[in-house]
């Protein structure tokens, strides 16, 4: 799965890399950005690509309470035939920029927490689904990060890891006009194991509480 994730590319600069067109206000730089925070999501709107701010946690357009269905994961094998993501699948798919994420291992003393990010060093981009709903309270906009099958370098820590998407795929993946479940689907493959570098880290980040830049450094052997 995936539960906390780090964010600290600039809005701009992320604009920047997905071709975005317009502005958007920028939650800011995080660490450990946890469940129910506002995430930047990249999706197609009004015959525009634009990066702004959901909530993450999925509430589905039909669910009759914001408050009681919230998952912040899809499973790649099931996003289509799910009825909580079918909807947003088929028109609300979006790209989620990070710069890495957690994963925690079972050790014998206790859980290890491990840092994922690119080797290069570059953003990785999620792939996403995002709804919105309609209540008496107003309109909630909101979004899930797609997982699949843990590749090689994640599997020792997790079966599953966040779907990243190759720069290639980016206009399929978002293009609201065109819907084939099966070749999107197919593009919900994990990463090469290549792509990925991760190391043990502070179980400081085991606390949503906690949130700053030393949360993703190494630990010393």
């Amino acid at each position: 799965m995936c539960g906390r994730f780090v964010r600290h590319t600039n809005a701009a600069e992320l604009t920047r890399l997905v071709g975005a067109l317009l502005p958007v206000p920028d939650p800011g730089p995080s660490y450990n950005v946890a469940p129910s925070q506002p995430i930047l999501n990249a999706r197609e709107r009004d015959g525009q690509r634009v990066l702004e701010p959901l909530q993450w946690g999925l509430v589905p357009r039909w669910a009759k309470d914001a408050r009681k269905l919230h998952p912040i994961n899809a499973r790649a094998e099931t996003v289509d035939t799910n009825g909580v993501f079918r909807a947003a699948f088929r028109g609300g798919r979006t790209l989620i920029p990070a710069d890495g994420f957690y994963e925690w291992r079972r050790t014998e003393a206790g859980k290890q927490p491990y840092f994922i990010t690119r080797s290069d060093g570059r953003p990785m981009w999620f792939a996403g689904v995002a709804d919105r709903w309609r209540g008496p309270e107003g309109t909630l906009e909101t979004c899930a990060i797609i997982t699949t099958a843990a590749n090689d370098a994640v599997r020792p820590l997790h079966d599953r890891m966040p779907v990243i998407l190759d720069e290639s795929h980016w206009d399929q993946w978002l293009d609201p006009r065109h819907f084939d479940a099966e070749a999107l689907q197919a593009l919900l493959q994990p990463c090469d194991p290549g792509l990925l570098t991760l190391y043990p880290v502070s179980r400081a980040v085991s606390s949503p509480a906690n949130d700053s830049p030393s949360l993703v450094d190494a630990l010393e052997a």
